[in-house]
């Protein structure tokens, strides 16, 4: 059952969703290929946002949408959980690594294991700086020519340096295309997503909603929209089910007036910015990654491997600090209280971190995120920091750890070849699980095949030899 939203379309935007009829059908591309490095500057500006000013949008002075006035706050922080809910995420860069050598910078400076992952494939991954630290967070989307990098609000230019530099070190060839302003990038976030997807692609019953785009998450597909490429990838950056679709800004605000249509809670950038401190992603704005933040403080397991061979220095300092333990962790705070980012966190009268996000949701119950002293785990289960450890949070707040759903908080004891962790240490765990099941199921399928083609080769020579008896007694 989809999610429902109290939107009401005004007479442009109904006309919008409705022009067309089955042209406004998702389909896959009759050309044989598309790249999205191809797309052509619009011919419309402003299409999204005049949309969203329809359906309710107020904006920020970087002209983000921060909230819809049809909308429920509450429903669209609750969408991650037990609906459907459509952010646009176009201030997220997205860059492109053009050149043979993306492949080697991509394995050696950065947390995740390349190795395997085809065109079509998909993962997070951590920049490393030569101290082990995390210059941002982002999902790298592999193609046949090229890579894509969706990156953090604000973080081109980082990005772009660290490219510049990490070249500069292994002397290799990469060539950074900014096409952020050349596309949009629409997000359908929670477990309604897939439902929604398939109805706009007219996918059947049983069929995947996307055509030929695998369950993996990151896996990614370029379809067609009245004649122009879409890119559907699994996962929406956050620990749930959902979709990233980067698209043409020319038929952008048509595609956001569709998906508004299908019953998709709107969700402005107050919504996600709550959603994300639930969540638990580290922000690069709030400083939770970038200068003096490792990945694995930050709860990324899931985007790192020690696996693969390590040729750099980043690589080794953040093996290092695995190895000897961290100096501190990325923690959620249940707060009775209002907080805010700078916020001390004390245990015992003794500060132990600072809170780095902070939110209120809809309901009104007050949550934070903060960096913590691995130290102040002396109290915890096996001297560790804990999930429902109280802490005082400012001069009299009063709160308890939480664990966060991005978080993961170790590698998976058996990691199965060749499968893309999504973030959270439930879906990491899920996703082995399933992966496992899969392999288990191909080898019993295997087996079978294999018996009923010795029992066809056993019939045939059976028959065989028959004739063969029936020809010497003639």
């Amino acid at each position: 059952m989809h999610a429902t939203t109290t939107t009401t379309t005004g007479p442009r935007h109904a006309e919008m969703a409705c022009r067309s009829g089955s042209r406004s059908r998702i389909t896959t591309p009759s050309a044989a290929k598309f790249d999205i490095s191809d797309l052509d500057m619009p011919g419309i500006d402003g299409d999204l946002q005049s949309v969203q000013t329809e359906l309710g949008a107020s904006f920020g002075e970087d002209g983000v949408a921060l909230t819809y006035s049809s909308g429920s706050k509450q429903q669209a922080v609750e969408a991650s959980d037990s609906g459907v809910a459509l952010v646009d995420r176009s201030h997220w860069p997205r860059l492109i690594l053009q050149g043979r050598d993306r492949g080697p910078l991509l394995q050696k400076y950065t947390t995740h294991d390349f190795t395997g992952l085809t065109p079509g494939s998909g993962c997070d991954t951590v920049l490393l700086d030569s101290n082990g630290h995390a210059v941002d967070l982002v999902t790298a989307f592999l193609s046949e020519s090229h890579a894509t990098l969706v990156v953090s609000p604000g973080g081109q230019r980082a990005v772009t340096d660290w490219v510049a530099a990490m070249c500069a070190d292994g002397d290799l060839k990469v060539k950074v295309v900014d096409v952020t302003h050349r596309t949009n990038m629409l997000a359908l976030v929670g477990p309604e997503s897939e439902n929604v997807l398939r109805e706009m692609t007219a996918a059947g019953a049983g069929e995947p909603p996307v055509p030929g785009l695998a369950g993996a998450y990151g896996s990614h597909s370029l379809l067609n929209f009245r004649g122009t490429p879409l890119q559907v990838s699994v996962g929406c950056g956050l620990p749930c089910n959902g979709y990233t679709i980067v698209c043409d800004e020319s038929v952008s605000g048509e595609l956001f007036s569709l998906f508004a249509v299908k019953g998709c809670i709107l969700m402005g950038e107050e919504e996600w910015e709550c959603t994300r401190v639930l969540a638990g992603r580290p922000s690069l704005a709030a400083g939770e990654l970038g200068p003096g933040c490792a990945p694995l403080e930050a709860g990324l397991y899931h985007t790192t491997s020690l696996r693969k061979a390590i040729g750099y220095d980043g690589m080794r300092a953040l093996a290092s600090a695995e190895a000897t333990g961290h100096v501190r962790e990325l923690w959620g705070l249940s707060l009775a209280s209002s907080a805010s980012p700078g916020d001390r966190i004390s245990l015992g009268g003794v500060e132990v971190g600072r809170v780095s996000s902070a939110t209120t949701t809809p309901t009104g119950e007050h949550f934070a995120l903060g960096y913590v002293s691995a130290a102040a785990g002396g109290g915890g289960a096996g001297g560790r920091l804990a999930s429902g450890m109280a802490v005082q949070v400012g001069d009299s707040a009063v709160g308890t750890l939480s664990d966060l759903p991005y978080a993961s908080r170790g590698f998976l004891a058996a990691p199965v070849a060749g499968v893309v962790l999504g973030p959270g240490s439930k879906v990491m765990a899920t996703q082995a699980e399933a992966e496992a099941a899969r392999a288990v199921e191909g080898a019993v399928l295997l087996a079978a095949e294999k018996k009923v083609r010795v029992a066809e080769g056993a019939a045939r020579l059976a028959a065989w030899q028959a004739r063969q008896m029936g020809g010497r007694q003639a």
